[in-house]
């Protein structure tokens, strides 16, 4: 099973050896809000922003957009950084499958619509797979971060239109 940009980031951090996001935000200098909207799945990074944490985590871009080849550049990838990163990608998927969550059609068609209207209100151009991504983002953020369908329901509008500006 292929992970997904969420997983391989936050896999990359630890990695790494930043085990909190606030000690990686605050060494490098960035946003945390900015980053956690990324590393949650919420927003999709600029490719710029990706090859900056490459970077920072020593990884190929192509692995950490994608999916794609070796995660490690050949000249800079032991074997130990290896098996610690896909020790990391393991630990998250198998903590996220822990607990599924029933699909919640009503939130998700609220969040499609209204991501969909701000989308084209905003005239941003994205692709079909970032905003397939974006949505499911937003979706999975409100229900891991709240159990109350209706108190779900009302953080639908600020956390679209939180994700919207970040773009």
């Amino acid at each position: 099973m292929k992970s997904q940009l969420k997983t391989r980031l936050k896999a990359a951090r630890r990695a790494a050896g930043y085990q909190s996001l606030s000690q990686f935000c605050k060494e490098h200098h960035l946003h945390k809000s900015s980053y956690s909207q990324h590393e949650s799945g919420n927003t999709v990074p600029r490719d710029t922003i990706l090859q900056k944490y490459c970077h920072i985590f020593d990884v190929n871009f192509d692995w950490l957009k994608h999916g794609k080849g070796s995660p490690y550049l050949s000249s800079t990838g032991s074997s130990d950084k290896k098996i610690k990163l896909y020790d990391e990608i393991k630990s998250i998927e198998q903590s996220l499958q822990a607990s599924p969550q029933p699909l919640q059609e009503t939130l998700l068609s609220g969040v499609i619509t209204l991501t969909l209207e701000k989308l084209e209100a905003s005239s941003k151009s994205l692709t079909p797979e970032t905003i397939a991504e974006l949505i499911i983002g937003i979706y999975t953020e409100i229900v891991s971060s709240e159990s109350d369908p209706e108190i779900q329901t009302l953080m639908v509008p600020p956390t679209v239109a939180a994700c919207i500006r970040i773009l």
